[in-house]
């Protein structure tokens, strides 16, 4: 399979880029598109095509491609490829095998190239009857969920050219001991990208006989190994003749290459054992065969591939007798797939092709040695781990969990290299101020996972400043003093709010601290007359500081009016009136204000621009007739209720 899955390779890396597109190919009768992503269980693919300069026509409304979903349809269409398929794929069931022929791995799409059942099966091919060749034609592939939603869409233009494959040369054939080995030359993928052969067809012809393909269709193309056919010639009489064609994923054939012929031969070295089977158990993989038919065998060799392009190793030190055909492999390791294959060796000490290959997976079931979190720091909230570098040959992954208890982490990531970089929850860092716990296992490739690691602890520093408490509030309440509301920060780390008082041109003043939030404060401290500014500050449990939350300006006025002024008198003197009252006695006393008026009980007009600060006042301009008021006022501006009036003494 290792030529299989470089096979892949290339064609996703070099033919395919994209991860939705489509491979076209016209072969003169037909278009064969190859979707290069397989729609699932639940999808279905509508194909459309328009001309240049036409619109998109829709080709297969009535049958749209989709996976095979019923077990024994799916087996009707893989049944001339079931064998191939089966051993490459290494599967012991038909339903394993159309299993795994589904899907979208690597594996899944090299099939589909392949061998078009494959390709029918899991729905990633589309046969376009109706091109001309010579013509250019835009596709649009649309993938359709269950409920009939477009769930993607690409458009493509192809060519409908009849491109064959170009043609294997310098076709050599060398005939040792009955087996015949052809070699040819074939064009690089870095040389010809646009050459999509996939495997090459090998034709023989025995004597006067016809040409016939030997190879059942399955050389596959590779650009990291020799081109290399070997075929066992039985009779060292007879004439072979060889040519080889190269094929692509549409049926396209090449021109055939030169034809070689192979005449005359040695004596014929034995046949291959048959019947070789392998099984894994704990440390050893076991091996045994059948005893070979032929009366000339005087014993055997066990070879070993770790991939089916590599070279053999040969296990065994001295030939195995000829009458016990087992053997025990003790030097295979855990986690790896192992290919075997037997030869029979004769008394002439000429020795047999390889048998039939047997595959065994020595399944890996221990886990790889634990390791510790070495070292831990934090730059903007994010945190790096250094990590131990596990002793054990196989370690895979390295999986972090992290958690802010000791008792319940989970899984924050994996990482192949020994640094791992937290970005916390979303990406945007971890929470400031938080003490984080990491502890990290390590996986190997067979997926065994060893102990967790001791726990790690890392503090994630807090510098940032809380959210300033919001709202804030400060109102002058009578005979109280002034009530200050402040609501809550945003912040979730807030430990106290601070409350300061500021007055015009002046230092904030500390007026108290609470812990206990949204929270009402009376300052009873103020002074009348006095304007004040109120601010609030939120502080978090690492000690940063918010900005400053202001109130309003607040200015302390009394809205108590004076007492009412008592015992006014106004009397006539020389041409002018004269009135008196006694003195109000409040503390805040700032003034009278002095009102006249020509009727007792009529409109009242207030005579001084300035407040009077003695208990006299002298209107020139009053006569007998008039009557007059008093009115105290206080710091604050509130006037007392109005006096008594009082008329005017003396005089005629």
């Amino acid at each position: 399979m290792v030529k299989i899955l470089l096979f892949v390779l290339l064609i996703y890396t070099v033919v395919l880029p994209q991860d939705a597109d489509l491979l076209y190919m016209y072969n003169g009768e037909k278009a064969v598109i190859f979707l290069t992503k397989a729609p699932a269980v639940d999808e279905y693919v509508l194909v459309s095509r328009r001309s240049a300069g036409g619109e998109f026509v829709k080709l297969n409304s009535d049958n749209p491609v989709k996976s095979i979903s019923e077990f024994t349809d799916a087996m009707n269409i893989l049944a001339n490829d079931y064998k191939q398929l089966s051993r490459i794929l290494d599967a012991d069931s038909e339903i394993e095998v159309i299993r795994r022929v589904k899907g979208n791995s690597f594996k899944s799409a090299l099939l589909s190239l392949m061998f078009l059942s494959a390709a029918e099966v899991a729905g990633r091919v589309y046969y376009d009857l109706e091109v001309s060749e010579g013509n250019s034609y835009e596709y649009k592939i649309e993938y359709f969920g269950r409920t009939g939603s477009s769930t993607s869409q690409f458009t493509k233009t192809v060519n409908a050219s009849v491109v064959k494959p170009s043609k294997p040369v310098n076709l050599k054939a060398k005939s040792v001991k009955g087996i015949v080995t052809l070699s040819w030359d074939y064009p690089k993928w870095a040389e010809d990208r646009n050459n999509l052969a996939v495997r090459f067809n090998i034709y023989r012809k025995e004597n006067s006989g016809e040409f016939r393909v030997v190879n059942n269709g399955f050389n596959l193309r590779d650009d990291d190994s020799e081109n290399i056919f070997t075929d066992i010639k039985p009779d060292s009489r007879s004439v072979y003749e060889y040519y080889i064609t190269a094929v692509d994923p549409s049926g396209r054939e090449s021109g055939s290459s030169e034809i070689v012929r192979v005449e005359s031969d040695q004596k014929m070295p034995p046949s291959a054992p048959s019947g070789l089977t392998a099984a894994g158990s704990d440390y050893f993989i076991f091996l045994s065969w059948n005893v070979a038919s032929e009366s000339n065998i005087t014993g055997y060799n066990i070879y070993r591939k770790e991939s089916l392009g590599s070279d053999s190793l040969k296990l065994n030190s001295k030939l195995i007798e000829y009458s016990k055909p087992v053997f025990t492999d003790s030097t295979a390791s855990y986690g790896k797939r192992y290919f075997y294959f037997v030869t029979s060796v004769s008394s002439e000490n000429l020795e047999s092709i390889l048998s039939q290959v047997a595959s065994v997976y020595l399944e890996d079931l221990i886990a790889p040695e634990p390791v510790v979190i070495k070292t831990g720091s934090v730059e903007n909230r994010f945190v790096r781990l250094e990590i131990e570098k596990s002793k054990s040959d196989d370690a895979y992954l390295y999986k972090i969990f992290r958690g802010e208890r000791r008792d319940v982490l989970a899984a924050a990531g994996v990482t192949s290299s020994t640094i791992f970089i937290d970005s916390g929850y979303g990406g945007t860092g971890l929470p400031a101020g938080r003490k984080i716990y990491y502890s990290v296992s390590v996986l190997d490739r067979a997926e065994n996972e060893s102990t967790v690691s001791p726990i790690f602890e890392i503090i994630v520093p807090d510098n940032e400043a809380p959210a300033p408490p919001s709202p804030v509030s400060a109102t002058f309440k009578q005979g109280r003093g002034v009530e200050i509301i402040t609501g809550s920060s945003s912040s979730g780390d807030v430990k106290e709010i601070k409350i300061f008082r500021q007055r015009e041109n002046e230092t904030p003043a500390l007026l108290t601290t609470v812990t206990k939030f949204p929270a009402v404060y009376i300052d009873n401290t103020v002074k009348l007359l006095e304007s004040y500014i109120y601010l609030v500050q939120a502080i978090d449990t690492a000690g940063n500081k918010s900005d400053f939350s202001a109130t309003e300006p607040v200015k302390i006025l009394d809205k108590t009016p004076p007492s009412q002024v008592r015992y006014v008198t106004a009397s006539l003197e020389d041409n002018s009136v004269k009135i008196t009252w006694v003195r109000v006695g409040d503390n805040d006393l700032a003034g009278y204000n002095l009102y006249r008026s020509e009727i007792p009980n009529g409109v009242y007009v207030k005579l001084n621009s300035n407040l009077v600060t003695e208990t006299s006042y002298t209107d020139t301009q009053g006569t007998v007739k008039n009557f007059y008021k008093v009115r105290a006022v206080d710091t604050s501006g509130n006037e007392s209720e109005w006096s008594k009036y009082a008329n005017v003494t003396g005089g005629i």
